[in-house]
């Protein structure tokens, strides 16, 4: 069962029992330098929301949530220089659709 943290926004949530590290697949050697709220991303054509950790140029990389732009679907999960990468979930209304691991 896949509880919710309450989260300021309505939309975006990090349940319980999904915590990330980071796998040896989302480290590179770019260096982290900040966390984003709401940034504006386009992920392979799709636009959206992101939160997380980003790079110093400014793409995801590290731990993040993408929220869709149409239909609000949540991915959560790791990324490097801007793609998914590691484990992730897809999630929407709070409940976990499915896990996927990206090569």
């Amino acid at each position: 069962m896949t509880t919710m943290m309450k989260n300021p926004s309505p939309r975006r949530f990090v349940p319980n029992d999904f915590v990330l590290s980071p796998s040896p697949k989302a480290q590179s050697n770019v260096r982290l330098t900040s966390y984003v709220e709401d940034f504006e991303f386009t992920c392979h054509g799709i636009r959206g929301r992101y939160s997380g950790e980003i790079n110093e140029v400014g793409k995801p990389h590290g731990n993040g949530s993408f929220v869709r732009e149409k239909g609000g679907m949540t991915y959560i999960g790791e990324w490097r220089d801007g793609e998914r990468i590691g484990i992730g979930g897809y999630y929407t209304n709070g409940r976990l659709l499915g896990n996927v691991v990206w090569e």
